[in-house]
């Protein structure tokens, strides 16, 4: 019952599913929306589907079954690593908007990202192929976490990079940039804080917790991907009126997010 706690749906996930944003229906279908409505409706059934599992007999009756519990572990990790795939995918093309949708960029984002998504797989069979104890805590914690642990490092150090060699352009303080910079930066100190935290803990502890490492890891992940989507309209979220919420204008942010870079560059070589 102690996993209970962790498994409802938080207040923030709760107010996503206001009927204002479904009106966001009527714009065209895009790979950015596709991964607002993925991010928020995958969120919030994972943590249903949590929820009953920690209040049914299959968890909350001692012993539990290894076999449980590491179909309980697999479904966190798989859950885990899709919410932050899509997070990384809006903070790649926010990184690929600002150099103009350059095709070198893009592929060597593309290139990370399956790279990531690789060691994510690796790593993941290794995490789940372990001992567990009768309330369905790992006993083991696998070496090759580190692996994973790098590979987080290294994507989103170069996401950094890839921004500040921009820092010219965001200097001159072009609304869109500005705004959708920041909420990068928030995704990737977000992103990051969690496995520096989460990986030392448990390998020092020699013990992995799927309350601690899953439940609401996954809940800020969900939430922090659909407010930075939200927040890439033409209008401050927060100003916004109903109807320019539920326009969901996001496609139109990237190219002006890619407009306002081209005018900053063509600033900076004429001055």
């Amino acid at each position: 019952m102690r996993f209970g706690i962790f498994g409802g749906l938080s207040p923030v996930q709760l107010s996503l599913l206001n009927p204002k944003f479904d009106r966001s229906s009527r714009r065209p279908f895009t790979s950015v929306r596709a991964t607002y409505l993925f991010a928020r409706y995958f969120g919030i059934i994972t943590q249903s589907i949590t929820t009953y599992l920690v209040l049914s007999p299959h968890l909350s009756t001692i012993p539990i079954p290894e076999a449980t519990c590491k179909a309980w572990f697999a479904f966190g990790v798989g859950s885990s690593a899709s919410l932050i795939a899509a997070l990384d995918f809006i903070l790649m093309l926010m990184v690929y908007a600002l150099y103009r949708k350059d095709w070198r960029i893009g592929l060597f984002l593309a290139i990370l990202f399956f790279a990531h998504v690789a060691v994510e797989a690796f790593v993941a069979q290794k995490a789940v192929d372990v001992t567990y104890d009768p309330i369905c805590d790992a006993t083991q914690t696998p070496s090759e976490l580190i692996y994973l642990g790098i590979s987080v490092w290294i994507t989103h150090l170069s996401l950094g990079v890839l921004t500040g060699i921009k820092r010219d352009i965001i200097s001159l303080g072009a609304p869109v940039v500005k705004r959708l910079i920041r909420d990068g930066a928030w995704g990737i100190v977000l992103i990051c804080s969690f496995f520096t935290t989460v990986i030392p803990y448990n390998m020092n502890r020699e013990v992995a917790q799927a309350h601690v490492i899953f439940c609401w890891p996954n809940a800020l992940i969900s939430i922090a991907c659909c407010r930075i989507i939200m927040n890439m309209q033409t209008l401050d979220y927060v100003e916004a009126d109903d109807e320019s919420i539920t326009s969901f204008n996001v496609d139109d942010s990237l190219e002006a997010l890619s407009l306002e870079s081209q005018q900053s560059e063509e600033r900076i070589h004429a001055s």
